[in-house]
């Protein structure tokens, strides 16, 4: 597919702007495919994508291109060379827009741009031009031609409007070319585009952010807007309330009524409990990739879209997880739980790393059976999470701990992404905390039956050993009738005693 964008900036005035935020959003979608450059362009390659401009607006250089720079694709500029640094006032159904300059287009050369050729003054090439005339507009300036790499190698019909004279005068001076849509998919001097707007999807899986929230209402507005603030945005983002009752469900209501666009509220009458709530709010999402953050928690702006990037290019990897950023009162302590060689220390004043291992394979099953490295605000696959039967009621084993080792025991894979979680450490009421302290007080108990049996043990010995004496004595007098032996008992008695001081 190859697409075509006109003007890329902050508004929308018309069908033929994208704005950043949407246009960013589309580049990260494109992570799912090979992004080429027309020369390396496969029409029978399902996973292809062009990225091409008409006419290069001086927005493009402006918002557009620093963003391909980042993603590092390569993109096309087809340009009208005559009103290179002009505005487009011939255009009255459009907003006056100024296009981009020769500095500009150098320099959008040098970020991955390839320039290419629009016609000289954008004229209908099927309105019946003199032979004289169609080669003039055929025929980009020497300047144009020596812009960067590959420049004028290919041509774009204005309107996209074409003939077949006029393909054939294409055909025998540009080695390829594009029209809108009314081109033929089969010859590359013809080749279809795809015109990109602003509501335009391009790839197809959708992303859900759950917020479950149990009397966490005091916490609820800081988790929600880091959800909002992501490059990536969500599709969905419900907040659950799993029945609190503390001020949850009027903040969660008086967010929604802020962002009704972005935003779902859901509360449960009767609390569910973790298990049963998380499961009955992936259910409410219906979403491809979905992303459970704690009411309590915060994620950095780029949260989403790290994940969704692993989840993206490999498509067996059944979750994405990240580092922790443990913060808040109890930070230090929680960090000291973890194994040694995860702990990354303090960073700034109020943060504590936890850097989790990559292992692969076997070894990530072996981990993960031991220790949670894959932790609750991964980001997983539907289809993934259905065929291992979704969250389970596990005892005193975290409920993510045991979906991601069923995940991995079934041919998943997880993958760690580059960002990190901010994990808020405030109470001893934490789930984690909850689950932490459970599972220590079962060691205790177990150790204290231990000692209780050693003790037991040392108490038997010990009496045995206070006994040990008299019984020294009996055997003495047994031994002294059996020999036969002529001296009185007093004579044993005193033996016996001699012998009990020697031991």
């Amino acid at each position: 597919m190859i697409l075509m964008y006109h003007k890329v900036a902050m508004e929308t005035p018309t069908m033929w702007w994208v704005s950043v935020s949407a246009f960013y959003r589309q580049m990260c979608e494109l992570r799912g495919f090979e992004v080429v450059c027309l020369d390396e362009y496969d029409p029978d390659n399902p996973r292809h994508r062009c990225i091409t401009f008409d006419g290069v607006y001086e927005n493009i250089h402006q918002f557009a291109a620093p963003i391909l720079a980042e993603f590092g694709y390569p993109f096309e500029l087809f340009v009208v060379e005559d009103l290179i640094g002009q505005h487009n006032e011939f255009d009255r159904e459009e907003p006056l827009a100024r296009f981009a300059s020769w500095a500009q287009l150098g320099a959008m050369a040098r970020m991955g741009g390839r320039i290419q050729f629009h016609t000289k003054t954008h004229p209908r090439l099927d309105g019946g031009l003199t032979e004289a005339r169609l080669a003039e507009e055929l025929s980009p300036g020497e300047r144009l031609r020596t812009i960067g790499q590959g420049a004028c190698r290919w041509f774009a019909y204005p309107h996209g409007a074409l003939t077949p004279e006029v393909v054939a005068a294409v055909r025998t001076r540009f080695h390829g070319a594009v029209s809108c849509h009314q081109g033929d998919e089969r010859d590359r001097h013809q080749l279809n585009r795809f015109t990109v707007v602003e509501n335009t999807r391009l790839a197809s899986r959708t992303v859900g952010v759950l917020i479950p929230c149990y009397n966490y209402g005091s916490f609820l507005g800081e988790s929600v807007e880091s959800v909002l603030r992501q490059t990536l945005p969500a599709d969905r983002i419900v907040i659950l309330d799993d029945g609190s009752t503390d001020s949850t469900e009027e903040i969660g209501r008086a967010l929604v009524a802020r962002f009704p666009a972005n935003l779902e509220f859901v509360r449960n009458e009767k609390n569910l409990g973790i298990v049963r709530n998380f499961n009955k709010g992936v259910e409410l999402l219906r979403t491809d990739y979905l992303c459970l953050i704690g009411a309590d928690n915060r994620i950095p702006s780029r949260y989403l879209e790290a994940c969704t990037r692993i989840l993206d290019r490999f498509p067996r990897c059944g979750a994405a997880y990240t580092d922790f950023m443990l913060f808040g009162d109890r930070a230090e302590i929680v960090a000291e739980r973890f194994p040694v060689p995860w702990r990354a220390g303090k960073h700034g004043e109020v943060f504590w790393k936890v850097c989790f291992p990559e292992p692969s394979g076997q070894k990530a099953i072996d981990l993960i059976r031991m220790s949670n490295f894959v932790h609750g605000s991964s980001m997983f696959r539907r289809t993934a999470f259905d065929e291992v039967g979704g969250y389970r009621e596990v005892g005193n084993q975290p409920e993510d701990q045991n979906l991601f080792r069923r995940m991995l025991e079934a041919g998943w894979e997880a993958k760690k992404a580059p960002t990190f979680l901010e994990y808020r450490q405030h109470s001893a009421e934490q789930a984690n905390i909850r689950l932490d302290l459970a599972r220590e007080l079962q060691l205790f108990r177990r150790l204290a039956r231990e000692r209780a049996r050693q003790i037991e043990k040392l108490e038997a010995e010990i009496t045995d050993l206070k006994q040990r004496p008299w019984k020294l004595v009996i055997r003495l007098l047994q031994r002294a009738v059996e020999t036969g032996r002529s001296e009185g008992l007093a004579g044993v008695w005193h033996r016996a005693c001699r012998r009990l001081k020697r031991s």
